[in-house]
């Protein structure tokens, strides 16, 4: 469930994508580090996404959500 916990303890990142874009990148600094998300298409067209999760965080690629806790993700 997304709202289990406060938004400083329990991060949500979901992947959204446009075809206009090449990739994209973003980070914030929170109570307990710094939350970074990137994508980017391949030379493939494939899509990977990134992202560096400071506590824990509800991580949702492709409607999938996935509850993680702290350390780098690549899908």
């Amino acid at each position: 469930m997304y709202f289990a916990k406060p938004g400083f303890e329990n991060v949500i990142l979901q992947l959204v994508t446009n075809k206009r874009l090449d990739w994209a990148e973003a980070s914030v600094l929170m109570k307990y580090g710094t939350v970074r998300s990137k994508w980017y298409y391949d030379k493939n067209n494939n899509i990977h996404y990134e992202c560096d999760v400071p506590n824990t965080a509800t991580i949702v690629v492709d409607g999938k959500e996935k509850q993680v806790n702290k350390d780098r993700y690549y899908f």
